[in-house]
């Protein structure tokens, strides 16, 4: 089980780089100030509140001035995956990457791409808006986990970035697969060994934060960061926000499993898969007062009826976030 917070209601920001980054209020401020700047905020999204930012009223600091992000309490599982279905930032230029073998994209103004209509395949969304400033020159993307063919990193490479993918399958050398992917057979997660397999195969595996540093690449944004590992996506992603990488990522795509909470509820065990949910909603959270916001959630595969719950949910979702922090 994640251990992400001090106790089941708060998560104190510890991160200094990031307390820094956020705008610090004092209490003595009082509610009229955080008022505008929620009103600000709204007016230039230029929609309604939705679930999140109302929970970002809950914004508190302690003693030290670093940020309290409140975990609300959720009882069923039904208010958990409509809160991680609820879209909470607009992307104007949302393109389907992975989904060809090669996307047109106009470059114009950072438009919409042109793709074609393989279905069948698997893809994610990403988001071009311009002031993202997602461009070549300088494109920096960065690929945990890779379907066979390599379309997702190719058509991030027609976008103009520089594409590293990571992923220990079919024990495929570290290798340059075009002028601007490169490849290595690695393990990213929660822990970092080398260890092996069948009496001579080193299997490697690192923390996202080590290979960033021995890539040269701790003091450059990341534009695009893709996290989908088959069911080890959540202990990764616990790593990556107890570090401080998540500060350089503008979008994190990310697919999430949960087989396991369907098969606890399909046991009767009710309250052992409330128990998984809300670890999951806690991370998902520190995600949300890092700034992180959802602008496409999408279910992947038909949906799904377990006993007990009154709406349908699918196993796996692709969701795109957006780091607001980067917003220009």
């Amino acid at each position: 089980m994640l251990g992400l917070f001090s106790n089941s209601d708060d998560y104190k920001k510890t991160d200094s780089k990031r307390a820094q980054r956020g705008a610090v209020l004092s209490v003595s401020t009082g509610g009229l100030l955080v008022a505008c700047v929620l009103f600000v905020l709204l007016v230039y999204e230029g929609r309604r509140p939705n679930a999140a930012e109302s929970r970002q009223r809950n914004v508190e600091l302690d003693e030290e001035g670093y940020e309290i992000c409140h975990v609300p309490d959720i009882r069923r599982p039904e208010e958990f995956f409509d809160d991680i279905e609820t879209v909470t930032a607009q992307c104007g230029s949302m393109v389907q990457l992975g989904k060809t073998a090669v996307a047109e994209v106009i470059h114009e103004d950072y438009g919409t791409a042109t793709v074609c209509n393989h279905t069948g395949a698997h893809f994610q969304w990403v988001c071009l808006d311009k002031r993202l400033k997602i461009a070549h020159p300088g494109c920096l993307a960065y690929s945990v986990g890779v379907d066979p063919d390599f379309r997702f990193e190719h058509d991030l490479e027609q976008l103009g970035c520089e594409v590293y993918a990571f992923d220990t399958r079919d024990r495929i050398d570290d290798h340059q697969r075009s002028d601007r992917i490169w490849f290595q057979n690695v393990r990213i997660g929660s822990n970092s060994f080398d260890g092996y397999s069948d009496g001579n195969h080193i299997e490697k595996a690192r923390m996202l934060h080590q290979v960033v540093e021995n890539l040269g690449h701790k003091h450059r944004v990341i534009d695009v960061l893709k996290l989908d590992i088959r069911d080890h996506e959540w202990e990764a992603l616990e790593e990556f926000v107890r570090s401080e990488v998540m500060d350089q990522v503008k979008q994190l795509i990310v697919t999430l499993n949960f087989d396991k909470p369907l098969t606890l509820n399909a046991l009767s065990q009710g309250a052992a898969m409330m128990e998984q949910l809300h670890t999951y909603y806690q991370l998902i959270r520190m995600l949300d007062c890092d700034g992180f916001r959802v602008f496409s959630a999408e279910g992947r595969g038909e949906p799904v009826k377990v006993a007990g719950m009154k709406r349908n949910f699918h196993k796996h979702y692709e969701i795109s976030y957006i780091n607001t922090n980067f917003y220009h």
